[in-house]
């Protein structure tokens, strides 16, 4: 990233970047409720569909330490690409294994997974962004990726929640990215 010099490829850069953002805010915007309304409808309490939904950040968390590690391996585009390659196979998981001990699993390795992107994508964009422009830019993408967790509840209202098709959205929205 250091030989990036240019303006355009910079402004092409951050571009990129924040464009993942609204990709991988659609997704989880998504799979949230969706996996929280399913649950619900196979009759699981509140606690067990608490349990469920603590899986992603519990992964994240645990994971986040091993990040640096990782991305200092596989460089910051790699890291970003593998991580959404992976989460979206990860979400193609859950139609596939209708079990909810696997859904919790799922979802632990979806936060262990998605956290390479979080923090590749953020150091990206620091490294990116000049002094006098970090905050405007990381407030364009913390904007984008709000906007992609609102509109994941509008992609479930054009798919619905049953069967493979709100899947197969998510996991269309998370390749996007």
């Amino acid at each position: 990233l250091e030989d990036i010099t240019t303006r355009r490829a910079r402004q092409r850069g951050l571009a990129a970047v924040i464009g993942t953002a609204f990709g991988v805010g659609v997704a989880v915007g998504a799979i949230v409720p969706l996996l929280s309304l399913l649950l619900e409808q196979r009759g699981f309490n509140a606690a067990e569909i608490g349990v469920n939904s603590a899986m992603s950040p519990v992964g994240s968390a645990c994971f986040s330490v091993v990040v640096p590690r990782i991305l200092a391996r596989t460089g910051l585009l790699k890291g970003i690409i593998s991580s959404i390659a992976i989460t979206t196979a990860l979400i193609l998981l859950f139609p596939a294994v209708d079990h909810y001990l696997a859904w919790c699993a799922i979802r632990l390795a979806i936060g262990c997974i998605g956290v390479v992107h979080w923090i590749a994508s953020e150091t990206w964009l620091n490294m990116l962004a000049r002094d006098s422009s970090r905050s405007r830019v990381m407030g364009v993408y913390a904007t984008v990726m709000a906007g992609g967790f609102a509109s994941g509840p509008v992609l479930l209202t054009l798919t619905g929640t049953a069967g493979w098709l709100p899947f197969a959205a998510i996991a269309a929205a998370s390749l996007f990215a």
